[in-house]
């Protein structure tokens, strides 16, 4: 089920959202700390689980602050199915990878475009999660996505501020 999620992941959400056990969010997780450990160039057993141990915590306090928020929404609580899904929408990132190895055959301005491309096919697929778990609008999907990194970024401005 992994793979038809990776091949078409609306498909997959759209039918078959509550079928998504932890092995596939967790094999998910994997292939993304695996993903961010090639680009560190430190490909160890140990430094993989460690990131993949920080991704589940990160990813866990984001889901649970967009369901905080789907709540206030006036909707249930879906957080452990938001859980399980987002983390498989990390095993997206292996799409990339063939992109990053064409780098040296394409011009800059076609892996550009590519890339950009794989950032608004995965959002959009994180949106489509949201929606269809929901049950929203774009707009208010989009809402609930943007406020972990909102928070990040205000937590990261005031720990500045409080050092100055």
């Amino acid at each position: 089920m992994l793979a038809t999620f990776i091949l078409n992941p609306f498909i997959v959400i759209k039918k078959s959202a509550s079928s998504v056990t932890y092995t596939h969010a967790l094999i998910s997780i994997l292939l993304f700390a695996l993903y961010i450990a090639k680009l560190i160039a430190k490909v160890e057993p140990l430094f993989i689980l460690s990131i993949a141990a920080l991704i589940v915590i990160g990813l866990f306090v984001s889901c649970a602050l967009i369901d905080g928020l789907a709540q206030l929404f006036s909707k249930s609580s879906q957080l452990i199915l938001v859980f399980k899904l987002m983390s498989c929408t990390l095993g997206l990132w292996i799409l990339i990878s063939p992109l990053a190895q064409l780098q040296t055959v394409l011009s800059s301005t076609i892996i550009s475009l590519g890339y950009l491309v794989f950032y608004l096919f995965f959002y959009s697929v994180q949106l489509f999660v949201l929606k269809t778990v929901y049950s929203i609008n774009s707009l208010k999907a989009v809402a609930l996505i943007c406020v972990p990194g909102s928070l990040l970024v205000l937590s990261l401005a005031l720990a500045v501020l409080s050092v100055i």
